[in-house]
C-alpha cells in the first residue's frame, strides 16, 4: 500500500496544470457522393480554452489538409496539436525520463540522478539531490531480506534511505516534472491506436463563439427508392431515401445534415507520418551499368470483350499489395472489358462492414483494424458473385465481375385486394399497402452549382449507426411499357416505365424497387435524373408477350460509278427490312416500346419516325391488343460512296464488282480487261508450277536411282543403264530449269503490264 501511495502520490504531484477543455459538438455535417464528408462544429470557448476532437488514424491525414478554423469573439487562434506518428518506444525515449517498457520505482529515480526532490517520511520532509538507487541486504530477526535504499545528498550529508519509509516523493525541477507528464500522456494515448486525439487551442479573453471544419473519408451516401404505380395510366409515386452512416466518434444531435450529389475531387496526401529524407546511395561506376531494367507493361485496349473471357467463367478477387493499415481497398472492373462498375457492393461477411464503389469502380472499407482472416464477397446485379478468404486488413484487392448468364426467372405479380372488407359474395378480401401514406419528405433541396443537395434540418444519429431518411415523396410521370431489344432477349421484351422526373427535384442514382397493384414487381436502377429528363426503366421480363425478329435484304445496285486514273468510285444502294412480331396472350393490351439498333449511314425508309432516338438505338412505340399478334417492320436503306484502288485488288475482288447489278456496260468491259491480264498471269504461274513438280519428281527418281546403285557391280549392264538414265534425267531437269527462267521473264512483264493497265484506266 505505501508503494502505491508512493507512485500516485508521485504521479499526482509532478503535473501540470493544463488549459480547460471545452466542447465544441458537431453542428453541420454535409456527405458527397465521391466517399468525403465536411464535418462543422461550433460552441463557445472561455479564455485561452482548448477543444478536443478524436479521429481514427487514418483521418489524421484528412484532416491536417483540410481542417479551417474560426473565432467569432476577436479572439486568436493558436496551435493545434496531434501525438506523433513515430512507434511509442521511439517517442517515450525522446523524453529526459525514458518510460519504455515497464521500469521500477528504483529505474525511474536512477534515470533521474542528479534531479532535486522533497521527501515526506511520516511527519518529517527532506529536501536533497538524487545520487542513485542501490539494492541492500539487510539482517532481521527474520533472517536475511534485500531492500532498495535511495541515496540522497542533504546540504553536505549523504543518507540513505530506504524506499519503503518514503510516503511521499516530489520533483523540485519543474522542467523535469514536464518531462514525465508528456512521456505519461504519450503512454495514456497509445492505449488507443486507432483512435488520435486533435486539440485546437483558442487565445483570448470571455466567452466566444468559435466554428471550425473539416474534410474526413465518410462513408457514401446513397438512395434508395419505390416507385408504386397508381390506377391512372401514366401516373406513379416515387418515394427516396437517403441511407447514411455516422463512423465518426461522435454523435450527432440536432445536426443539419446535407446530402450532395457532386462529386468533388478529394485526394489523400500523407502529412501525418514523420517524413526522412532518404539519402543517395552512390555506386561504383564499374558496377552502375548492370543493376536490371524494369519497364512499365502496354495498355490494353477496353473496347470490347476479349476472347479469352469466355462465359462460364467466376467472378474472381485477387490480393495485389498493401495499402492503408485497417483499411481494406481496391477497384472493381468488368473482367470482359476492363470497365469499371460503379456501384458494386463489397462486403465482409458475417459483418456489418461493406462499401459500394464509385464512379471509377473504387471502393474503401474502413473500421477493420484488429481484424484478420476476412471473408471478402463483391456482387452485382446481372454479374456472379466473387468471394475470397483469408484476407487481412490493409490489403489491396483486385475484383474481375464476370457476366451471370443464367436465365432469368419469372416474375409474377399478382392483384391486391382490400382486407377487412367482403366482396359480393361475403368472403373477405385482402387490402394493398398504401406506402405512400405516411412518409413524408424531410429534406428542402437547392442547386450548389455544378451539384444539387438535400438538407435535413435536424438530425439525431449515434455514432457508429446508420439511418435511412426519407427525401423524396412526390408524383411522377410514369407510363408502363414493355421494352424489346433483341440483343437483351431476343424471345420476350422486358415490363418497364418511361420515367420522366416530372418533379421539381434532382433525383440521384440508386435502385428502384417497384411496386404494382400493392405487390412487389421487380428491381430497376435510376440514373441521376434532373428535372424534366426521362429515362427507360426495366424491372421484370414480360412472359405473356412472346416476340421475334427476321431480316432481309437484296443486292446493292450500282447507282452511279467512274473509273479514274485507277481509282474505282461508286454509289451502292442496298435495302434492307426487320419485321418484329408480336404475340400478346394476355387480357390487357401492351405498349411495347421497340428497340432497334442505329447503323451509321442507313436511313430509315418507309418507316414511320421513332419516338426518340439515342447513339445506339431508334426506338419504335407501338400497340399490342390483347390476345392478338402485331407486326412492325423497319426498313433502311443505304446510299454509301465507296472508293476503290484498283491496284491494290485481287482478281476475285475484280469478278465482284463486274457482277454488281447497275454496272455500266464500259465499265464492266474495263473491269473484264483486266480479269484477262489477270487470268494470263494465272496461266503462267500454272506452267511455272508444272515444271517444278517435275524438277522434283526426277530428283525423288535420281535419288531412288542412286541408291541401287551402290549396291551393283560397277562393271555390270544394269549399273551402265542407270548411269545412262541419269544423265538423261539430268539433260530434263535443265531443260525444266530455262522454262521456268523464262516464265519468270513473262510473269514479271505480265505483272508491269496489268498495273500499267489498272493505273492509267479511265472510263
Amino acid at each position: 500500500m505505501r508503494s502505491l501511495l508512493l507512485v500516485l502520490g508521485f504521479c499526482l504531484v509532478s503535473g501540470v496544470v493544463a488549459q480547460s477543455s471545452q466542447s465544441v459538438p458537431v453542428q453541420q455535417v454535409v456527405l458527397f457522393t465521391s466517399g468525403v464528408g465536411y464535418f462543422e462544429h461550433g460552441g463557445s470557448v472561455r479564455g485561452n480554452g482548448t477543444t478536443e476532437l478524436r479521429f481514427l488514424t487514418e483521418q489524421i491525414n484528412d484532416v491536417l489538409k483540410s481542417l479551417v478554423v474560426q473565432d467569432l469573439g476577436g479572439g486568436r487562434v493558436g496551435s493545434v496539436v496531434y501525438p506523433s506518428q513515430d512507434p511509442l518506444d521511439r517517442t517515450l525515449r525522446s523524453f529526459a525520463v525514458d518510460l519504455t517498457g515497464t521500469p521500477s520505482l528504483g529505474a525511474l529515480l536512477n534515470q533521474m540522478r542528479g534531479a532535486a526532490v522533497r521527501l515526506r517520511l511520516g511527519g518529517q520532509t527532506v529536501n536533497g539531490t538524487i545520487l542513485g538507487v542501490e539494492s541492500q541486504r539487510r539482517t532481521t530477526d527474520g533472517g536475511t531480506t534485500e531492500a532498495w535504499v535511495l541515496n540522497l545528498l542533504t546540504g553536505g550529508t549523504l543518507r540513505s534511505i530506504p524506499l519503503t519509509e518514503v510516503a511521499e516523493l516530489t520533483l523540485v525541477d519543474a522542467a523535469l516534472q514536464d518531462e514525465l507528464t508528456k512521456a505519461l500522456t504519450a503512454l495514456a494515448q497509445a492505449r488507443d491506436q486507432d483512435r488520435k486525439p486533435v486539440t485546437i487551442q483558442f487565445q483570448g479573453t470571455g466567452t466566444r463563439r468559435v466554428r471550425l471544419g473539416y474534410i474526413v473519408e465518410t462513408p457514401v451516401w446513397k438512395t434508395s427508392y419505390r416507385l408504386l404505380f397508381g390506377e391512372e395510366a401514366g401516373e406513379g409515386h416515387l418515394q427516396g431515401w437517403a441511407i447514411v452512416e455516422n463512423q465518426t466518434e461522435a454523435d450527432w444531435e440536432g445536426v443539419r445534415l446535407s446530402l450532395v450529389s457532386g462529386r468533388p475531387i478529394s485526394f489523400i496526401q500523407n502529412l501525418y507520418d514523420p517524413l526522412y529524407r532518404q539519402r543517395p546511395v552512390v555506386t561504383d561506376d564499374a558496377y552502375a551499368a548492370l543493376l536490371p531494367q524494369a519497364y512499365d507493361r502496354g495498355l490494353q485496349g477496353r473496347g470490347g470483350r476479349r476472347a479469352d473471357m469466355a462465359d462460364g467463367q467466376p467472378s474472381t478477387i485477387r490480393i495485389t499489395g498493401q495499402g492503408r493499415p485497417g483499411v481494406l481497398s481496391g477497384r472493381i472492373v468488368d473482367a470482359a472489358t476492363g470497365s469499371p462498375i460503379p456501384g458494386a457492393s463489397i462486403s465482409i461477411v458475417g459483418t456489418t462492414r461493406g462499401a459500394i464503389s464509385d464512379v471509377d469502380g473504387n471502393f474503401f472499407v474502413l473500421g477493420l483494424a484488429g481484424r484478420d482472416n476476412l471473408t471478402v464477397q463483391a456482387s452485382f446485379i446481372g454479374f456472379k458473385t466473387a468471394r475470397l478468404n483469408r484476407v487481412s486488413p490493409g490489403s489491396v484487392l483486385d475484383v474481375q465481375m464476370r457476366e451471370d448468364v443464367t436465365d432469368l426467372q419469372e416474375v409474377v405479380v399478382e392483384d391486391a385486394r382490400p382486407i377487412n372488407q367482403k366482396d359480393a359474395i361475403g368472403a373477405p378480401q385482402v387490402v394493398a399497402l398504401d406506402a405512400s401514406a405516411s412518409v413524408q419528405a424531410q429534406a428542402t433541396t437547392g442547386d450548389l452549382g455544378a451539384f444539387y443537395e438535400y438538407v435535413i434540418a435536424d438530425v439525431d444519429l449515434p455514432r457508429q449507426r446508420s439511418a435511412m431518411i426519407p427525401i423524396v415523396t412526390q408524383d411522377i410521370a410514369a407510363q408502363q411499357l414493355s421494352i424489346y431489344n433483341p440483343g437483351t432477349n431476343r424471345a420476350h421484351p422486358y415490363l418497364g416505365a418511361r420515367l420522366r422526373n416530372s418533379t421539381p427535384l434532382h433525383l440521384a442514382g440508386g435502385p428502384v424497387t417497384v411496386y404494382a397493384g400493392g405487390s412487389y414487381a421487380g428491381d430497376a436502377r435510376l440514373p441521376d435524373l434532373a428535372p424534366d429528363q426521362q429515362r427507360l426503366l426495366s424491372f421484370a421480363v414480360d412472359l405473356q408477350v412472346e416476340a421475334a425478329v427476321t431480316s432481309s435484304g437484296g443486292r446493292g445496285t450500282v447507282e452511279s460509278v467512274r473509273i479514274v486514273d485507277g481509282v474505282l468510285t461508286y454509289q451502292q444502294r442496298q435495302h434492307t427490312a426487320h419485321t418484329y412480331t408480336f404475340v400478346n396472350s394476355d387480357e390487357a393490351a401492351r405498349t411495347v416500346l421497340i428497340e432497334h439498333a442505329f447503323r451509321a449511314g442507313w436511313d430509315l425508309e418507309d418507316t414511320p419516325d421513332p419516338v426518340e432516338s439515342t447513339d445506339t438505338h431508334h426506338r419504335f412505340e407501338i400497340t399490342v391488343a390483347a390476345k392478338d399478334t402485331t407486326r412492325f417492320t423497319v426498313r433502311e436503306q443505304d446510299a454509301g460512296r465507296q472508293r476503290i484502288q484498283l491496284v491494290a485488288t485481287s482478281q476475285n475482288q475484280l469478278q465482284y464488282y463486274v457482277q454488281m447489278q447497275g454496272m455500266p456496260k464500259a465499265t464492266r468491259d474495263a473491269l473484264q480487261r483486266a480479269i484477262s491480264l489477270f487470268q494470263a498471269v494465272s496461266r503462267l504461274r500454272r506452267e511455272q508450277s508444272q515444271h517444278q513438280q517435275q524438277i522434283n519428281s526426277i530428283t525423288r527418281e535420281q535419288n531412288r536411282i542412286r541408291e541401287n546403285m551402290r549396291t551393283i557391280d560397277q562393271n555390270s549392264d544394269l549399273y551402265k543403264r542407270l548411269l545412262r538414265k541419269l544423265s538423261e534425267q539430268e539433260d530434263q531437269i535443265e531443260t525444266a530449269q530455262r522454262a521456268i527462267e523464262r516464265l519468270n521473264r513473262e510473269i514479271v512483264q505480265k505483272e508491269q503490264d496489268v498495273r500499267r493497265y489498272l493505273e492509267t484506266l479511265d472510263v
